[in-house]
């Protein structure tokens, strides 16, 4: 799905994602990734929520966003808030949306200038 480009001045922003991975500023990346302002990061292992771990969120909670967006693939699934506990304890927003959806709700962030991670798992 492509998205439509908000202008950013610079900031990384997703240009389109579907199952082969996240096209970010014209480069495909396969598999899941962590993408902020100014950082990607690739080879992100969890495929669900499930399998997203306290580790994964501290190495998201040390790019010090104001918020991160989980991205579940193409269904959101209820998540086990207690995971989230130690970033909401450093005032860190979390919200769990499909991959679609943090993907559209990333750019738009970063284009208001606002500190954010997506934390995308691929397409199943």
């Amino acid at each position: 799905m492509e998205l439509t480009p908000q202008p950013t001045d610079g900031r990384l922003t997703i240009d389109s994602f579907s199952p082969a991975g996240f096209v970010v500023d014209g480069t495909l990346y396969p598999g899941g990734i962590i993408i902020c302002a100014s950082k990607i990061i690739t080879g992100f292992p969890a495929t669900c929520l499930a399998h997203l771990t306290g580790q994964q969120l501290e190495q998201i909670s040390s790019l010090r966003p104001e918020l991160v967006l989980i991205g579940c693939g193409t269904k959101q699934p209820l998540p086990d808030h207690r995971l989230f506990v130690p970033l909401l304890q450093k005032g860190i927003g979390v919200e769990i949306m499909t991959t679609a959806a943090a993907c559209r709700t990333y750019n738009v962030v970063v284009s208001e200038d606002r500190e954010a991670v997506a934390a995308l798992m691929p397409l199943d």
